[in-house]
């Protein structure tokens, strides 16, 4: 019997994985400063595609906005109605105020996808520059999943070769899955691997 359970054991390949998801990372398309939400979002949470998860305060741009509009109808009024769009210091306002009105309307920041928020990295109160990263959302759904290998094991992977899919925690599920292709290099695992499998 021990021989029989040996040579079972031996056969079988144990690994660790994970499941490959979209990232997305979210950026401000204008610097700004970051508001509060009446329901802010936290790491883990999950949020729909859409869903307004971070906002800009464009309090000094509307105030801004307003004041280029009332000016724009002062330098507009007293022109004849062949150059009110052609004047030099018209189209300077209005040129301006276009481009306000794409901050005012960059102000609610939504998320592009279904998923879960991994990090955050900048918070109410905080500012943020264009281009920089917000916070990270990864999609609810996994195409595939990555897995990772002792280098010694004797099992090796082909393509098509079937496999056992088993989940971790309460409530975890078995699934029946194969290889669908395996990795002509060898790589190092990743760090949050480590103690997992160690």
């Amino acid at each position: 019997l021990a021989g029989w359970l040996w040579s079972r054991n031996a056969r079988a390949a144990i690994t660790t994985g994970e499941v490959n998801t979209v990232r997305v990372s979210i950026e401000s398309k204008f610097p700004g400063l970051l508001e509060e939400l009446p329901n802010p979002v936290r790491v883990f949470d999950t949020v729909k595609s859409g869903q307004i998860i971070a906002r800009l305060d464009v309090d000094a741009a509307d105030a801004e906005l307003q004041r280029l509009q009332g000016e724009l109808e002062r330098l507009r009024a007293p022109l004849p109605a062949a150059e009110r769009d052609t004047n030099p210091a018209v189209a300077d306002r209005q040129a301006r105020i276009a481009e306000l009105r794409l901050r005012t309307d960059a102000r609610d920041i939504k998320s592009p996808i279904d998923g879960t928020v991994m990090e955050i990295f900048e918070r109410p109160g905080q500012s943020t520059d264009l281009g920089q990263p917000i916070m990270t959302i990864a999609s609810d759904r996994g195409d595939y999943i990555i897995g990772y290998l002792r280098e010694g094991q004797a099992v090796r992977p082909v393509p098509g070769m079937p496999v056992t899919v088993r989940t971790r925690g309460v409530g975890a599920r078995s699934m029946r899955s194969y290889v669908e292709s395996v990795a002509p290099q060898v790589e190092p695992l990743p760090e949050r691997h480590l103690r997992k499998i160690a």
